[in-house]
């Protein structure tokens, strides 16, 4: 799948390791190596599972064998299966971890063969039956439930016997409707109809909508970071290479793959300039799924000085939702208000509800832990904006498309213009407050490495947006020959056709600054609700994506890491009887929680810890002269 030649290039070692840390000088080649080895592996053992049929990780698909999804019908036994989904997900979480780690100390692989990898994986995944959970069936009997005029928000599978696509739906499910939003109701339907009463051709209907959002995904997130190399390998790895998310989103098939694509189309959108669109999709995002709706905080951050772009952003997402669920029915809504109350099996949650169980005696206290879990995303989401807010680009919002500077630069390195590196360079919008010294070679060369989170190679400057207003623009500054750190390129970034490059990096300003108060939030959420699954936390891989490497990364690994364990595999009621008190009683509702709330635990201190040293470096910055 064209993942050997990924690990050739092997470029210059960047000044700090994965999350700031320190990193060594010597080439990354083994932690490349681990990481092509076992993100490759994985994704193999998982298309491995799918192609041996019918398991305990494979719910079977009755229908005509001619009809896709196929399978070699081999039905392997239940600890073999089980077996091969602790493989795949340990070397995926070795194989990721390795990449990321490898990507901070210079590794250069060719982002363009990562997109192919894992698009092609997502394509032959497609033609498989769907492995891990049974979710999938359902959606198929949900979309027949809509097309047979039955409201699937009021009713479970079981209120139409006889129906293959109903009988197909397994324990404890049968009687459960719909908590999903109306649009992932009418693509289940448009399913439904297009299978028929056949649950093959039904669910691989399913899946080809599943993987084309998958694929769109990993587009939109390499298109909008084009021009940086460095940054579409981050984005492949995260998203279109990254085996856990294949393993959960891809061949688990679960609509979360939908409601991402949406919402990472809105923020490309908004990103671009085209906010008439940025409403709408988040609208479609938040109508598949609820959660999606967290993403909508980022372009409000963003636009939060732009009455007018918010107001159209806001309302056309909000009138799109609106119009989706009024077409959906009364009781399109009530199944999720009640799923807002459950606690997972995995969830940290549970620790405390027997914590609190063994204090004042027997009970849900379901409101105290929605309370807490409100308390702690709030608590979350604060002080990991106040960690993250410079790599995320949060500080000041970096130049929205529409900001202007009242200032150019106003230092140099000693020189004015003739040839001198800048120094300092003003704020963009505000004029008064320079931007931090970020040079590579502080102040023994005056050089830049990144201005408006655009890094350069050499500790040189490679580009400065357009920080013009009323004509006034910073000129030529459009590239850097990387071999000298010289400028090589110049060009008038201020506007007409030289300013492609400054376009490019003022677009990658909005679209890191909407998507770090995004991922903040959704990161904050992911650790704090009392529903935990493994299939959730791909929104918040996709939105890491689009914002710089930071500790945050390493988190959010361990955590689908340690949750997809526990789901091995999610058809708890199908395991094997001498795995299932250990997998199940053990596994998932002991040690996962209480590793899962030690995460929690040091996400806290660690945003605390980088918050404070943060607010002291800026306290103690020298005003500029």
């Amino acid at each position: 799948m064209c993942w050997n030649r990924a690990v050739t290039r092997v470029g210059p070692v960047g000044r700090e390791g994965w999350a700031g840390v320190s990193a060594t000088r010597a080439a990354p080649g083994v932690l490349a190596v681990v990481a092509v080895a076992g993100v490759a592996l994985s994704v193999l053992v998982t298309v491995a599972i799918g192609a041996l049929g019918p398991s305990a990780a494979v719910p079977p698909l009755p229908g005509p064998g001619w009809q896709p999804p196929y399978s070699l019908s081999l039905r392997p036994g239940d600890h073999l299966v089980i077996a091969m989904e602790s493989l795949a997900v340990l070397l995926g979480a070795a194989g990721l971890a390795a990449g990321l780690l490898a990507l901070r100390r210079g590794w250069a692989p060719d982002p363009r063969l990562l997109l192919l990898g894992g698009c092609l994986a997502a394509v032959v995944l497609a033609f498989l039956p769907p492995s891990g959970s049974a979710d999938h069936l359902n959606y198929a009997a949900y979309g027949r439930m809509a097309v047979l005029g039955h409201d699937p928000y009021a009713m479970g599978a079981d209120t139409l016997p006889g129906d293959p696509l109903a009988a197909a739906v397994e324990r404890p499910w049968q009687e459960e409707p719909s908590v999903y939003g109306p649009v992932a109701t009418a693509v289940q339907a448009l399913a439904a109809l297009v299978g028929g009463g056949s649950v093959r051709l039904t669910v691989f209907a399913l899946a080809a909508v599943n993987a084309a959002a998958f694929v769109v995904t990993a587009w939109l997130l390499h298109r909008t970071v084009r021009g940086d190399r460095a940054r579409q390998a981050r984005a492949a790895l995260l998203w279109a290479a990254n085996p856990l998310v294949i393993y959960q989103l891809v061949a688990g098939m679960h609509v979360d793959t939908l409601a991402i694509a949406l919402v990472v189309a809105a923020l490309a959108a908004g990103a671009s300039g085209r906010r008439w669109a940025s409403g709408p999709l988040l609208g479609l995002g938040i109508a598949v799924k609820a959660n999606a709706g967290l993403v909508a905080l980022g372009p409000a951050w963003a636009l939060r000085s732009r009455p007018r772009s918010l107001a159209v952003v806001a309302g056309t997402a909000t009138a799109t939702v609106l119009v989706a669920y009024a077409l959906a029915g009364p009781h399109a809504l009530d199944p999720v208000l009640h799923a807002t109350k459950s606690i997972s099996l995995a969830s940290p949650w549970h620790v405390v509800l027997g914590g609190l169980q063994a204090t004042f005696g027997s009970g849900g206290y379901r409101v105290w832990i929605q309370a807490g879990s409100v308390a702690l995303l709030v608590f979350l989401a604060l002080t990991l904006s106040r960690a993250l807010r410079e790599p995320y680009g949060l500080t000041t919002g970096l130049l929205p498309r529409t900001a202007s500077a009242r200032g150019l630069p106003q230092q140099t390195a000693g020189r004015e213009d003739d040839g001198g590196p800048l120094r300092r360079v003003m704020e963009a919008g505000d004029g008064d407050e320079p931007l931090r010294r970020v040079a590579g070679g502080g102040d023994e060369d005056g050089s830049l490495s990144r201005v408006t989170g655009a890094e350069a190679d050499g500790g040189s400057l490679r580009r400065v947006v357009d920080a013009g207003d009323g004509g006034e623009s910073l000129r030529r500054v459009a590239g850097v020959d990387h071999e000298d750190g010289s400028l090589s390129r110049v060009g008038d970034a201020g506007g007409g056709g030289g300013a492609r490059g400054a376009w490019r990096e003022e677009t990658r300003a909005v679209w890191r600054e909407e998507a770090g108060v995004a991922v903040v939030v959704v990161a904050a959420w992911l650790f704090a609700t009392p529903y935990a699954l493994p299939w959730y936390d791909g929104l918040g891989f996709a939105l890491l994506a689009a914002v710089p490497a930071t500790f945050l990364d390493g988190f959010l690994v361990a955590r689908l890491a340690v949750l997809s364990a526990a789901y091995l595999p999610a058809r708890q009621e199908y395991q094997p009887q001498d795995l299932h008190n250990l997998l199940v009683t053990v596994l998932r509702s002991q040690v996962v929680p209480w590793i899962l709330l030690a995460l929690t635990v040091a996400l806290a201190w660690w945003a605390l810890i980088s918050g404070a040293r943060g607010s002291t470096r800026r306290g103690s910055a020298a005003p500029p002269p």
